[in-house]
């Protein structure tokens, strides 16, 4: 099973391992692909992912001063801010992207998943 802290990797949905309960998703998108899923139990897990995908990026993605706007948010544990100042900025200096937030469930568990 491949983690990242309270983040599921989508490696395992698609290896047909379940989640309990609900799941929160967000997928980020460009024109031309599909860059990151991120898939968790709370809407804080996802967050947090999402907050290392907007810092990883933003300096690569964004403009210098957008992208201080990000790391300076993610310093301050503004992490909310972080992403939205990330999605709002993305696309005006190269591809643009998308991020669609979704809830699901409940969702079956492996043990109780069809074979």
């Amino acid at each position: 099973m491949v983690t990242d802290g309270p983040f599921v990797e989508t490696k395992e949905l698609i290896a047909g391992h379940r989640l309990a309960g609900l799941v929160h998703v967000a997928v980020v998108t460009a024109e031309d692909s599909v860059r990151l899923v991120a898939v968790g139990p709370s809407r804080a897990a996802v967050l947090a992912r999402l907050a290392r995908y907007v810092r990883e990026w933003a300096p690569h993605r964004l403009w210098p001063r957008d992208a201080e706007r990000v790391t300076g948010a993610l310093r301050a544990g503004e992490v909310e801010a972080a992403v939205v100042t990330y999605f709002e900025a993305v696309g005006e200096r190269w591809d643009r992207e998308r991020l669609h937030i979704e809830v699901a469930g409940p969702v079956l568990s492996p043990e109780w998943a069809p074979s």
